[in-house]
Order: structure tokens, then sequence, then C-alpha cells
């Protein structure tokens, strides 16, 4: 019996002893940077012989809020390698137990626990004060009820506001009496009242001071509006909401209505509309007396004439037909023989570029033959070889339409061609001085002629086209652009039909 007492007490003792050894003290524990929604936590990671921290929880738990919503409890798991995190979505001014506590594989720690208070947030607008009396330096006001969920409603501040169309109401600038009159603000605060006094009248400019704050009598000269601010104090955090000034309120602005606004709106707009379309008529009828009076004028002296002919097979009188299985190269040797090959020492090209032509750029030059120099144009542009079989086909064709020509005194002459490794340039007589040029400088002359030019030389330059189209004519060669634009004139040599400006 003695024995098993003694075993009793030593089995008590051991049980003590286990015990003891599981209640192992939680992570250090640190808040700080506490806002309306969040808490930064940071914890010491724990270090026990023989066990293995697997994880650590923690969790804020409500304690005290000022809301009517039951609040959640958070609880949230990390790895045992975190020591700090941001515990998220909490609620403004709330009272919280936050704890955290480290996980092993025999059990759990205790916990470490601390309690925070979230930052206080904004209480909600108050609706628009009502102005129950106006009584010369007095106003007789209703302070609404101010709600907030997010902490107490602490005080309210009344704030006379002259009407003003210049400063506008400006929380951040709001201070008493005494401040307003120096800085010139239209509005300052008058009152600092307890909860007490919502939902009862307040006297605006008794001349008496409520918490540090005068209620300074109002002007008998200026119109005033009041505004009210709800203020929710927390731990020495302060957040106040103004209700709004009233006549910024669309249905609050005296003297108009909606109906009035939208009635003044309607006539602008209709006199709008009414001269748009006013002008709209009258520039149609504009338009038609413009096109009756300048219809009766004479048309224009140029007539282009384009040649269009061809067969059902695609035939065309006067260009060169290449069959589908043509050996080009041996034709482009061919046509090599018709006119002249321009020794590169002959040919000098300017810089000027006149512009672009169906294959290559277009600059001005000269060609130096049997000890003449000839003014020419250049085109230059990619040797037959380099080109593809399109293009090379209709390469091919306006070098043999050119090489038919020969010379006219009254036909631009093609030069020839300077070919060159990669490079072919072919040279085509050039006369700086157009026919259409010295045609439109003739017009309306003095006297109510209708050219400055003399009938003989008219005459002379209707004669030296003819003869130069006949010239094409007879070499087979159809000009398809016969318009005044197409034609050259040069003071020395006469008058001459160019054909190749397109090339």
């Amino acid at each position: 019996m003695k024995y098993f007492k003694m075993l009793s007490v030593l089995s008590t003792i051991l049980v003590i002893c286990i015990e003891r050894s599981l209640c192992i003290s939680g992570p250090d524990l640190v808040v700080s940077n506490i806002t309306e929604s969040k808490v930064h936590v940071v914890w010491t990671p724990l270090k026990l012989p023989g066990k293995v921290i697997e994880k650590y929880r923690v969790s804020a738990y409500p304690l005290q809020s000022f809301g009517t919503d039951i609040l959640k409890q958070n609880e949230w798991t990390f790895s045992n390698s975190s020591s700090r995190t941001d515990l998220v979505g909490l609620h403004p001014g709330t009272k919280y137990n936050v704890s955290v506590w480290a996980v092993t594989s025999d059990g759990r720690t205790d916990p470490t626990t601390k309690i925070v208070w979230t930052e206080v947030g904004d209480p909600e607008e108050p609706p628009a004060v009502e102005i129950l009396e106006k009584n010369g330096k007095t106003m007789l006001v209703n302070i609404p009820v101010g709600l907030s969920d997010k902490g107490p409603i602490t005080s309210y501040f009344v704030v006379p506001v002259q009407k003003s169309n210049i400063i506008l109401f400006n929380p951040e600038e709001l201070s008493n009496y005494s401040t307003s009159q120096e800085t010139g603000l239209p509005y300052y605060i008058a009152a600092n009242l307890p909860p007490e006094q919502a939902n009862k009248s307040f006297t605006v400019g008794d001349g008496k001071t409520y918490n540090g704050y005068f209620n300074a009598p109002l002007s008998e000269e200026k119109d005033y509006e009041v505004v009210v601010g709800i203020v929710s104090s927390l731990n020495e955090v302060t957040k106040v909401s103004y209700s709004p000034v009233r006549s910024t309120l669309d249905d609050g602005i005296p003297g108009v209505s909606k109906a009035q606004t939208s009635s003044t709106l309607s006539v602008i707009l209709s006199a709008a509309i009414g001269v748009c379309g006013f002008l709209l008529v009258l520039s149609v009828i504009l338009y038609f007396l413009l096109r009756r009076h300048y219809g009766k004028r004479r048309p224009s002296d140029e007539m282009v004439l384009r040649v269009h002919e061809g067969d059902e097979n695609g035939f065309v009188p006067g260009m060169l037909q290449l069959s589908e299985d043509a050996d080009l190269s041996e034709v482009y040797e061919t046509l090599r023989e018709k006119y002249w090959q321009i020794p590169r020492s002959n040919l000098m090209v300017h810089q000027t570029v006149l512009g672009a032509g169906q294959f290559g750029e277009v600059r001005e030059g000269v060609v130096h033959r049997r000890s003449q120099s000839i003014p020419c144009i250049v085109q230059h542009m990619q040797a037959p070889s380099l080109l593809g079989d399109k293009e090379k086909r209709a390469l091919l064709c306006e070098l043999d339409l050119m090489s038919r020509v020969g010379f006219h005194p009254n036909v631009v002459e093609f030069l020839g061609a300077c070919d060159e490794r990669d490079v072919l340039q072919v040279a085509i007589e050039h006369h700086p001085s157009s026919l259409r040029g010295l045609i439109l400088r003739s017009r309306q002359p003095p006297g109510g002629k209708v050219s400055s030019l003399s009938e003989p030389l008219l005459l002379e330059l209707a004669s030296g086209i003819a003869q130069g189209m006949a010239h094409l004519a007879d070499r087979g060669v159809a000009h398809q652009d016969s318009g005044i634009h197409s034609k050259k004139r040069s003071c020395i040599q006469g008058r001459k039909f160019e054909e190749f400006e397109k090339v």
C-alpha cells in the first residue's frame, strides 16, 4: 500500500512536468503602421530545441466597433520562414485583439497578443443644413444628426459661409473667426457643439463662445449660408465630413428652376439651328449662282486626245509584240543596235531631279555628240537584266517605240542610252520652255484679244504640231497623250512635238 501511494505521487509529478513542457511562450509581436483598414505586424521567429516549427498563425478578432454590423474574425496562416505581414481588410475605428502563435509537430505555442485600434474613418456626409429663420445678425438653423460606423461622433462644427462667386468653400482652410478676418476668407468655424446638440436648433451669430470658437454676429449687408461638419475623433486622429453648400445644389439656386434652365437651353439651341440652316441655304444658292456664271465662260484651250486602240487579242498597233516564250535578252540586244550607245564620258547627269518616271528618277543632263552639247533629260533605271519579267517587257516596248521615231525637226529626239553594268540611263532631247507655258502667258492680253500671239505664229505652231504628228503616224507610233502639256518649244530650233515624257 505504501508502495502504491509513492507510485501515484511520482506519476502526478511526471504529468505536471509534461504539461509544463508544452506551455511554450509564443513569438514576440510588434504592431506598427496602423491605418483605417490595415495593420503591419512583425514577429520574432522561434527556435525550439527538439521541435519543428511548421507554420505561424495570426488572428485579428474585433472587440469593439461603432458600427451595427457584426464584424468577421480574421485569421491568416504563414510559412515557418515568414516573420512579417500586413493584415488587410480591417474595419476603421475598431478595437482588435491581434495574436500570433507558432504551430509545431506537437501542438501550438501560447499566443502573443496585442490590443490595437484601427484609425478612425470619415463620417457620412450630412444633408444640407436647414435654415429655420433669419433675423438681422442671427440665423436659426437645425443641426443634422451625424452618422458613422467608422468611429464615434464627438462634436459638430457650425460654419457660416458668405455667398461668393469668387472664393469657394474649402474645408482645409477653415479656422476661427479672427483668423478668417485676417486672411479675408468668407467662412469660419463659429461653434464646436457636443454630440447632444444633434437634431436641435442653434442660433448662428449670437455672440457667444462655444468650446473656444467665437460665434460672431453676422453682417446684415451680406447673405449667408450654413455648413455643418460632423467630427469623429479617436486616439488623437480626427476626421470631419461637411454638409454641401446649398447654393451649389441644382434645386437650391434661388429663382432658377430646372424648367427655366431647360427652356433657356432650348431657345439657344433653336436659335443656333436656325442660323445654321440659313447659312446652309445661302451656301447652296451661292453655289448655283457661281456655277451659272462661270459655266458661260469659254471652255479650256487645252484639249487632250487619248488613243486607246486594240483588238480582241490585246494587239495594240505601233507597240512591240512579245510572245510569252520570247527570249527577252536577245530582244534587248537587237534593240541596242537600233539606237546610239552613248559612251559614259559623253553623258553628263546633273543633280537636278525633275521627277520620277515609270522606271526611276528623271534628271537634267547634257549629251556631247559630234562636238555639240545637247540638253537632255536622263532617266536613271536598273539594267533590264535586273528587272522582273513584266517590267522588262514594258521597258523593251518603250525602247522599241523610241528607236522607231527617228529624227524630225518638230519631234523631240531620242538621243540614245548609256548601259553600265547594273544601270541603264536613257537620254531624250529636252527643251525647258513648253508650249503650254507660252499659250498660258499669251492669254487675256489688253485690248480684248484672245491671245497676244500673232496669227502667223499661231498658224506656224499648229502646222509644226501637225507635221510632228504626221511623222509619228508614218513611223507607226501612236502618241497616247496629245495635249498642250505634251508640246515643247525651243527658241533656237523651232517647235517640236514631244512623245517621251512618260519614259
